[in-house]
């Protein structure tokens, strides 16, 4: 073999372990970052219809709230406080707000809360006034009539918030995203001065 023909041998076995390197980088980074950012979860109840149904697989974003709380609208999981377990909920009242809730409605310090993925509340209660801390939020039920949430056990704290659900990955047929009101709604507070139904 000719100096010439080593000196190309060499430079194209050195290209192809760059090449090598390269795929395996591509592929590393993003194994690592869903490993370390994102988690499922089945939806265990149907709590959240009709935005989620039982047996449900999520895309929760673990990573989600490492640099801001949440924020009104979002599906969030967290440990359930009268358990071991999780639950699934949405997040009606931000760190540091005044809210009333009167029959699964909330009125938040902007006026009334609109919600149009909710299931229509049936259930009748007594309006009461939230006052949250800097380190709560208040989470509810899109099935306000069969949610077991902050209306029975109170604020949650932002230390037992587990992540953000992203969106559905399984059955295929129901696969979504799950749209932020922060991101859809400019001022992020979707109220009205206008009681719901009227």
């Amino acid at each position: 073999m000719t100096a010439q023909r080593a000196h190309r041998s060499s430079g194209w076995r050195a290209s192809r372990y760059f090449m090598s390197a390269l795929g395996f980088a591509l592929l590393a980074v993003p194994t690592w970052w869903l490993w370390s950012a994102v988690r499922l979860a089945e939806v265990p109840s149907e709590s959240m219809e009709p935005t989620l149904l039982p047996g449900d697989v999520l895309a929760v974003r673990i990573d989600a709230y490492r640099k801001e709380p949440p924020a009104r609208g979002d599906i969030i999981i967290l440990r359930d406080p009268k358990s071991d377990g999780w639950m699934v909920k949405r997040v009606v009242g931000e760190p540091g707000e005044e809210l009333v809730v009167a029959s699964g409605h909330v009125v938040t310090p902007y006026g009334w809360l609109e919600e149009p993925y909710i299931r229509e509340p049936k259930v009748r209660e007594r309006a009461f006034v939230v006052r949250l801390a800097t380190d709560e939020v208040f989470v509810m039920g899109d099935n306000r009539d069969r949610s077991d949430d902050s209306r029975d056990f109170g604020p949650v704290k932002l230390n037992r918030v587990v992540g953000r659900v992203a969106g559905i990955i399984w059955p295929w047929s129901r696969r979504t995203t799950i749209p932020r009101f922060v991101d859809i709604i400019p001022d992020k507070t979707p109220a009205t001065n206008r009681a719901p139904g009227r």
